[in-house]
């Protein structure tokens, strides 16, 4: 069954997302980041509100943190 269009619309999965800009301590690669990310981090590393956290660098697995721009 599809879903009508003003139901779909209050689904809270239909929302755009949000993207992050990171970048590596180390190398400086510098990447975005999608909030759905972010968000799963947050919970499993137990961050605190407002505090973003830190993820792994995929050039050479050294720490990345968000960039506040």
């Amino acid at each position: 069954m599809l879903m009508d269009e003003s139901r779909k619309q209050k689904l809270p999965f239909n929302t755009p997302s949000q993207w992050y800009k990171y970048r590596c301590i180390s190398c400086v690669y510098e990447t975005q980041v999608e909030d759905i990310v972010v968000d799963a981090y947050f919970f499993s590393q137990g961050c605190k509100k407002g505090v973003y956290p830190t993820l792994t660098c995929p050039k050479c697995n050294e720490v990345m943190k968000y960039v506040d721009e």
